[in-house]
């Protein structure tokens, strides 16, 4: 018995003809008609992908001026980021980046994103308050007909703030 090694790297059909045989002992018979053969090489199996179990990642991040208590006193930028290193990402509402531009109580931006592994949403308050408070005062008693006190005076602040209060 006489052995062969054919070999491809690239995948497709291969006819293998051997024309003539050579070899064996003085006055042995040898079928010399020609042989083929088939080379079947098959490409690399494609690997079953890998089930995306988990829904996309939302983050964000926030730029301005911080003032007291959670509230900003410069304009606010407000930017998503969102990602599934398992599967396609496809934004439902929101993730837009935003600048907050004007005073507010509380403006919630919301961000919800879906991909193979499911849906998930994030959220995020800003309360913005770029004006300064007011304040006035008053004295008592009035000043006499010339602009002068003879006599203690009192005088009284009031400080006001439509939005964050007065610190």
């Amino acid at each position: 018995m006489k052995s062969a090694t054919f070999s491809s790297s690239t995948p497709g059909s291969y006819t293998i003809s051997v024309a003539s045989v050579t070899g064996g002992k003085d006055g042995s018979l040898w079928e010399t008609a020609p042989a083929e053969f088939m080379l079947i090489v098959n490409p690399e199996p494609t690997p079953t992908p890998v089930p995306d179990t988990t829904p996309p990642e939302i983050s964000y991040t926030i730029s301005g001026t911080e003032g007291s208590n959670g509230w900003y006193v410069s304009n606010v930028s407000v930017e998503w980021t969102v990602t599934d290193p398992e599967s396609e990402v496809t934004i439902d509402e929101g993730c837009v980046d935003t600048t907050i531009d004007s005073d507010t109580g509380g403006v919630t931006l919301i961000c919800t994103a879906s991909s193979a592994g499911g849906t998930s949403s994030q959220s995020v308050t800003i309360k913005r308050d770029a004006t300064a408070p007011t304040i006035t005062g008053s004295r008592s008693p009035d000043p006499n007909a010339n602009g002068w006190n003879n006599t203690d005076v009192t005088v009284s602040f009031t400080c006001d703030d439509n939005l964050s209060g007065v610190a």
